[in-house]
């Protein structure tokens, strides 16, 4: 279990939502004695930590928000407590929380979902895609809609369980 400070800058004007995370790890330790705990000291949103086979994909929005470390250091502090790779995707002032999990998915084999380029711009869609090619498979989700909604983008950001696929629903188009 990796424990990490979660201090997201989207939330800095909302500081009632914010969680005390020293609160939180000590209730963990306590809840699950005979795990592994693995403390992290960086800023991370579980958002922008995903395991997509032996590789850990996220924004490099971990780089900007722990300026007390170097690019290399906040590498290697991530790779030790991971075990394994990691790719970072580029994170642009569009994206404000710099997740990944609204922008793929992984299937298995090296594949990845990659969201629908209308919710990027088309530079910054073709710099992720080019990036996730380093070691992926990738396959855009496509759907046509009449009227894009703002915030359909949450379709990719499923969860899946044995054979069963649960997909957010905003009650628009695009949850066909």
């Amino acid at each position: 279990m990796v424990h990490y400070w979660y201090y997201p800058d989207y939330l800095e004007k909302k500081c009632s939502q914010r969680t005390q995370s020293q609160v939180v790890y000590s209730n963990m330790y306590k809840a699950f004695p005979n795990v592994n705990h693995k403390p992290l000291n960086l800023i991370l949103d579980g958002g922008n930590i995903m395991l997509c086979g032996d590789v850990i994909v996220m924004t490099d929005k971990v780089i900007t928000q722990n300026i007390n470390y170097s690019r290399g250091q906040i590498i290697q502090m991530i790779s030790d407590v991971f075990e394994c790779d990691i790719l970072f995707l580029p994170c642009n002032k569009s994206n404000k929380f710099g997740h990944v999990d609204d922008m793929i998915q992984y299937l298995d084999n090296n594949k990845i979902l990659l969201t629908s380029d209308s919710n990027m711009s088309s530079t910054y869609y073709q710099e992720i895609k080019k990036t996730l090619e380093r070691k992926f498979e990738v396959i855009p989700l496509k759907y046509n809609v009449k009227k894009k909604h703002k915030r359909d983008w949450s379709h990719i950001n499923f969860l899946q369980v044995g054979n069963t696929v649960f997909i957010p629903c905003l009650n628009i188009p695009e949850d066909r």
